[in-house]
Parts: C-alpha cells; sequence; structure tokens
C-alpha cells in the first residue's frame, strides 16, 4: 500500500511528463501537497491516474495561453495559491479561466488583458479586435450535483491512498431531499467526510454496508440526507446509483429530465455577470460577454443530446439577456 511520501513523489513524476501543467501548476501543487486532504485535489487525481483525455485538455489550453503572451501565461500561473484554504474549488475557477483565455484567442481577439481587480466590480478579461475594445466574464459552472461529485472525489482520494482495500465494486444510494442545485456547506463536506469514514470502518471488519444519515435546516426547512453504501469483492469500484434511477448505471448523472436546475443555476450565474459587466462599463460603451465554462468531474459522461439542450437553454438565456442590453452575449464554452 502507497504511503502519502510515495504518492507525492508518483505525483511529482508524473506531472514532469507533462511540461506545461509542471510549469504552470508545479509551484501550486508542491504548496497544496503540504496542507491537508491534498488527495481530494481532482488535479491531482488527475495526474495520478493517468487521465490522458483531461491532461491533453488542459495542456492545449495552456499551450494556447502561452503562445498567445508570455506576460499573461504567468500572470495567471501566479494568480492562486496552493496555500488558500479554498484552493481545490478555486482551482477549477482558475482553469475555467484559462478556457475562456483559449476561446477568446480562437476567436481572433488580440492583447487580451487580465482586468486587475479592485473594490469595484470588474470583468475577468478584456480584449482587442480590429480597433475595438471588448470585455469578458467567465463564470465556472459548478458540478450540478455537488453531493454525488464530492462523494465521487472523496472515494477516490481514499481509492488512491489505499488501492488495496478498495479494489471493489461500489453501488450508492444517495437519498435527497432537496433540489440538486443546493450548495454544500462546511458542515456537509464534514458530514461527507464521516460518511467515508464508515465506509473505511465497514471495509476493515469485512462488512458490505455502510450509512450515515444526518439532518439540516436549509431556507426553514429540514432536510434529511440518508447517505448509504454497499459493495461487493474483487472489482474495483465503479458505479454510483441512486433511488430513483437519478443517476445512470456508470455513475455519472443523466440530467435530461433534471435539466432545469441547472439552467436556474445557469441564469442566476449570468445575471451576476450581467450585474458586474454593466457596473463596470456604465458608459455602455463596449459589447460585453459572459462565457460559461460548464465544470465536468473527470469521469463525466456527456451526452450529446443533453449538451445540445443545454446549448439551446444558454442561446434563449442569450436573447434575454439581449433585451436588457443589446451588446451582452452570453456563450457557452
Amino acid at each position: 500500500m502507497p504511503t502519502l511520501e510515495n504518492l507525492k513523489d508518483e505525483l511529482f513524476v508524473k506531472l514532469d511528463k507533462n511540461p506545461l501543467l509542471r510549469e504552470f501548476f508545479k509551484d501550486m501543487l508542491e504548496e497544496r501537497v503540504s496542507n491537508k486532504d491534498w488527495l481530494r485535489n481532482e488535479l491531482v487525481q488527475i495526474i495520478l491516474r493517468n487521465l490522458a483525455t483531461n491532461i491533453d485538455m488542459i495542456e492545449s489550453i495552456l499551450s494556447k495561453v502561452k503562445d498567445h503572451g508570455l506576460s499573461l501565461f504567468c500572470q495567471m500561473s501566479n494568480a492562486l495559491s496552493g496555500n488558500d484554504g479554498d484552493f481545490d474549488n478555486k482551482m477549477t475557477d482558475l482553469l475555467a479561466e484559462i478556457n475562456g483565455i483559449a476561446w477568446i484567442i480562437d476567436h481572433n481577439y488580440s492583447e487580451i488583458e487580465k482586468v486587475a481587480e479592485t473594490d469595484d466590480k470588474t470583468p475577468d478579461f478584456k480584449a482587442n479586435k480590429e480597433n475595438e475594445l471588448f470585455l469578458f466574464e467567465v463564470k465556472n459552472l459548478r458540478v450540478p450535483d455537488q453531493v454525488l461529485h464530492t462523494v465521487f472525489v472523496q472515494m477516490e482520494a481514499r481509492a488512491l491512498a489505499e488501492p488495496e482495500i478498495y479494489k471493489k465494486q461500489f453501488n450508492f444510494d444517495l437519498k435527497l431531499n432537496e433540489k440538486p442545485y443546493e450548495a454544500l456547506d462546511v458542515d456537509d463536506q464534514h458530514q461527507i467526510v464521516q460518511f467515508i469514514d464508515k465506509i473505511n470502518q465497514a471495509l476493515s471488519i469485512q462488512e458490505s454496508t455502510a450509512r450515515h444519515t444526518y439532518k439540516r435546516r436549509i431556507r426553514g426547512m429540514d432536510i434529511e440526507r440518508d447517505f448509504k453504501c454497499s459493495w461487493k469483492p474483487d472489482n474495483r469500484y465503479h458505479s454510483i446509483g441512486h433511488q430513483d434511477n437519478f443517476f445512470s448505471q456508470l455513475g455519472y448523472p443523466s440530467y435530461t429530465k433534471k435539466l432545469f436546475p441547472l439552467i436556474r443555476k445557469t441564469w442566476d450565474a449570468v445575471e451576476r455577470s450581467i450585474e458586474q459587466l454593466i457596473t463596470h462599463d456604465h458608459n455602455d460603451a463596449y459589447e460585453k460577454f459572459v462565457l460559461l465554462n460548464w465544470q465536468k468531474p473527470p469521469d463525466f459522461r456527456m451526452f450529446e443530446e443533453l449538451r445540445s439542450k443545454y446549448e439551446q437553454a444558454v442561446k434563449d438565456i442569450d436573447k434575454i439577456a439581449k433585451v436588457i442590453n443589446p451588446k451582452l452575449h452570453i456563450l457557452l464554452l
């Protein structure tokens, strides 16, 4: 069974094989692994699990940013410290911003700059095209079901640290009463850790199920979360289920029937972005873009049918935004 020090060494050996990832993220990851629970970081998991598709995608967008200008590349790589208490979430937001820059480059804008943050509302970037200035705000739409995603990331962290114990097939039954766009707070995170601890305890005494239930209050309503997990011997876990078949057999959400919560979440993000852009450009002098990045877990399978439906929903939101201001543009990366 590998020790945490073994895994750290493996992480940086694998990181060194990807030159742009190493150049951009090495300092951040060196700081991150000096703090607790570093195996829960999604980029760490992608690198340790050799997820080539994800690594190639990140390397590709980093290459575009670096080719555009070394100063912007360096500015973005220094934008976040691995010692930040919320580094894991902020890292996914940083990846979204890099993806946004790559989109701006692909659409023939030049002189791309990160807008300095002030006490006032500011966009993320500004750029030129045909001697005109454009403003850009990138919004990272976090994973639609944060409960499932958090459990999955926690399980991956344990599986990396204890691969022999975790050679099982896990089938999750997550009973959730609230809507999937509810955010997780610190207590939720702590409760999910307790659930994973119970799985570990059950595994150590060769039981085949684990369960953790707790209650909390959200906007005046009592909410009960009931986590259950069962497994079969001798198979690496790969499946996560839900009592009403909300999640597919492979363990990834099928959101075709649950698209509305994601659209509502998108509109909430767009509203905040519009306010930010209009406040900054109070004279309405420039074309203004909201670039939406749909964050996906490392193993997320995106069905084309859903993607096309969501793209249409974003186009409808764009039409609504143009009623507010014709110079607003809402686009999905």
